[in-house]
């Protein structure tokens, strides 16, 4: 085979010019773009200025604005424009962009606004109108102009015109000529949505003529605006210092001296956020519209072409393999671009891939191929550029194949099953098509089964395994052969029973012939009807009662200190309750024989009959002797105590314990603090001539 190369080239030319037109540049006007600059020039949003992220707080001339200005000059040449920076004075800054007119670049129109301010923000005046100037220099600085176009930005205004005054009188030193000045002050307020704005003229001839051209422009871009024309216009925007040195003026505006004030003005009120943002956005197209008109946009010659080629295409030392529109700007003889539009179509090659397998050999075109490769056909497509077929081609052998298998239980080939040991024999075609013998020979190996059946208790460990219930289980083993071998296993678990008792009892515990005297956990084993171990768990908890009573004087204490008491009076083998006597100590009143149930954990007991006679062992020189108060929280006083006898004084607990002990010789008063704790106390008081016994309550 052999590949001829075709190459096809099919030109259409054709040359026309046309002219980029004021309605053309007047739509390419993006109220993003004003947005975007009023808020970073009012100070809403913050900006990149000579490198660093900062926000421009205010405009104020005498407090220093100067990185507002900083922010047009970078601005500005970022388009590629000449600026001039001029400081007048101190804080008086000018900053005027120059580009410079083809056919008459004597001939000077200047767009301006004042960017100074006298407070912070203050978006409509004149974020506003500096944000359109910056938006005209953007676009008309990709077209050619007749006339040199001046983008300027004056400071000072606010003090009365000061920046653009001293630069209307320089020029008129200088003899500039400047043929026209159009002056943009506010222009983002319509309080009342009557889309009326303000021309600013007088009756000079040449300020006529830039009163109709904006009238003219208004009509051909067909804005939603209503003119309001000032005559004589005001004296207080910038354009007032030209008058004033003879040249044409004009100024545009929201209605502001047309009677539709901003009631911001001259505030920190006066943000973005009060705009009539379509109405900005139309003013904005009106003045930079009127603007291009007065500069005279020189037309941009086109040429296109229209190309077909095979495979690629090369122009300008660019080699282009994809169909595309490519533009490229070139220079006519007065500097302005000249644009080259070309349309072309780059047909690919055709190409057909083919991947293909045949037994022992192939055949294409008479010619037989018998070993596996890529081969490659040129022929011509209907476009007329080559077209080449690509034969990808394997050549597949005819083979034979003997296996020697050994296989567990049966083996399966070419889907027949073989359970018996021996030579088969099939042919098949293989994967790729082509007739294959496929040869075997056969061992079939033995698979072996056993089982064993137990009985274990609780649990059986087989092979590092834990088995808890009865049941059939299977493992899988390898024989000698490398076979599957299946053992079966058929266990019986039995459960290890098990049981928990509580007893509670008033005394001692008989078990089984034993005697428990102690409250405890107790286990005893058994053997259940498999042989296997049985758990008996039982609880013994004994409750034992002291029924032991004390007597101290005429009180009666019972020895068991966790119990319920009732105490009794003996009668005649009865036993008659006390009413209220339900404290561990009893005071004794009336001669008799008492007796006390005590109650712990269901369990009762009652003690014996104790005999008191009451007052036998009070003395009588203790019968003017006062204890007070009782009960006490905390404190007791003695008063008319004996003061000739010389005494001891003790405080017991209910226990018999001595808490307290003190002699006490002439003295007819004494005061003592009870222990801590609430209850009951005994005071004991004794001397030579006699003693006496007192119950003490301790409350809280």
């Amino acid at each position: 085979m052999k590949k001829i190369l075709l190459l096809s080239l099919f030109l259409w030319i054709s040359l026309e010019t046309f002219s980029q037109s004021t309605v053309q540049l007047a739509s390419e006007v993006s109220l993003d773009s004003l947005v975007k600059t009023v808020r970073e020039f009012s100070g809403e949003d913050s900006t990149i200025v000579n490198d660093s992220v900062v926000r421009i707080q205010h405009r104020v001339s005498n407090k220093g604005n100067n990185l507002a200005a900083d922010y047009l000059v970078q601005r500005l040449e970022a388009l590629g424009l000449q600026v001039e920076v001029t400081d007048y004075r101190k804080n008086g800054r000018n900053i005027v962009a120059t580009y410079k007119g083809k056919t008459n670049p004597d001939s000077i129109y200047i767009l301006c606004s004042h960017y100074d301010a006298v407070a912070d923000y203050c978006a409509d005046d004149n974020a506003s109108g500096s944000a359109a100037v910056l938006e005209a220099a953007r676009i008309m600085t990709k077209y050619c102009f007749n006339n040199t176009v001046k983008f300027a930005f004056w400071d000072e205004e606010e003090l009365g015109l000061i920046g653009s005054k001293y630069y209307a009188d320089t020029a008129a030193k200088h003899g500039d000529k400047i043929v026209g000045v159009f002056n943009i002050d506010m222009m983002g307020y319509d309080g009342d949505s009557n889309t009326v704005f303000d021309i600013h003229t007088n009756s000079a001839p040449k300020n006529q003529f830039l009163k109709d051209t904006v009238l003219h422009v208004l009509k051909l871009l067909q804005l939603d605006l209503i003119p309001n024309v000032i005559n004589p216009g005001t004296n207080r925007s910038d354009h007032a210092s030209f008058w004033n040195q003879g040249y044409p003026g004009i100024f545009c505006g929201e209605s502001f001296i047309g009677g539709d004030p901003n009631p911001f003005y001259h505030s920190a009120k006066d943000r973005i956020a009060v705009f009539d943002l379509n109405y900005f956005h139309k003013l904005g197209q009106l003045a930079i519209g009127t603007f291009v008109q007065l500069a005279g946009i020189i037309p941009t010659a086109i040429k296109e072409d229209t190309v077909v080629a095979c495979d690629f295409y090369v122009y300008n030392d660019t080699t282009f393999y994809l169909s595309t529109v490519y533009n490229d700007s070139l220079k006519t003889t007065n500097g302005c671009d000249s644009i080259y539009i070309l349309h072309l179509t780059v047909l690919p090659h055709s190409e057909q891939i083919d991947t293909l397998s045949s037994c022992e050999f192939y055949t294409y075109k008479n010619e037989t191929f018998n070993k596996s490769g890529i081969y490659i056909d040129t022929l011509i497509a209907a476009n007329g550029c080559d077209s080449f077929y690509i034969m990808n081609l394997t050549i597949l052998p005819i083979y034979r194949n003997t296996d020697t298998i050994k296989a567990c239980k049966f083996y399966v080939f070419n889907n027949k099953k073989y359970s018996q040991t021996g030579l088969y024999q099939d042919t098949f075609v293989s994967r790729f098509g082509c007739d294959s013998i496929e040869s075997i020979h056969l061992t079939i190996l033995p698979v072996y089964h056993w089982s064993d059946t137990i009985s274990v208790c609780e649990q059986f460990n087989y092979k590092n395994q834990v088995f808890r219930s009865s049941g059939i289980y299977y493992d899988t083993l390898k024989s000698q052969y490398g076979c599957d071998s299946i053992y079966t296993l058929n266990l019986t678990i039995y459960p290890i029973p098990s049981r928990l008792d509580t007893f509670l009892t008033c005394g001692d515990f008989i078990y089984d012939n034993r005697i428990f005297n102690q409250s405890g956990m107790y286990r005893d084993t058994l053997i259940s009807q498999y042989g296997c171990d049985s758990f008996y768990t039982f609880y013994v908890g004994i409750t034992r009662i002291n029924d032991t009573i004390h007597k101290i004087k005429d009180t009666l204490i019972a020895a068991d200190t966790a119990c319920t008491y009732q105490w009794f009076k003996c009668n005649s083998g009865d036993f008659l309750p006390i009413v209220g006597e339900n404290e561990r100590a009893f005071e004794v009143r009336q001669n008799g024989f008492y007796a006390v149930q005590l109650s712990k954990n269901e369990c009762i007991d009652t003690s014996s009959c104790f005999q008191v006679e009451v007052g036998s062992s009070q003395s009588p020189i203790f019968s003017n002797l006062v204890l007070f108060p009782n009960p006490s929280k905390g404190t007791i006083h003695l008063s008319s105590i004996p003061f000739s006898e010389k005494l001891q004084i003790q405080l017991y607990n209910l226990n018999g314990e001595l808490l307290f002990e003190n002699n006490l010789t002439h003295k007819n008063e004494f005061t003592l603090e009870l222990p801590n704790a609430t209850g009951i106390y005994i005071l004991k008081i004794e001397s030579e001539k006699g003693s006496a016994v007192f119950k003490v309550v301790k409350s809280d």
